[in-house]
């Protein structure tokens, strides 16, 4: 990020989330769906990460992003 900018990853790249989610549900074994399952938190936890620097930059409002940020952080 620079300056004021919004970052060149903006968040809403990070709501590929539910993708994986249903990616680890199709699946072909145990260990595959764990692998996938992981990658998942590790998105949610990415998209906690980036609200809550946008909410402290004031580039988002917390009123609006906190149910989210709330919902993102497992």
């Amino acid at each position: 990020m620079r300056g004021n900018m919004v970052p060149s990853r903006p968040p809403t790249v990070q709501f590929i989330v539910s993708a994986n989610c249903a990616e680890a549900r199709r699946s072909h074994s145990l260990a595959d769906t764990a692998a996938k399952q992981q990658m998942c938190i590790k998105e949610c936890e990415e998209t906690a990460y980036w609200l809550r620097l946008l909410v402290k930059g004031n580039i988002l409002s917390a009123t609006s992003f906190d149910p989210l940020i709330r919902l993102s952080a497992i």
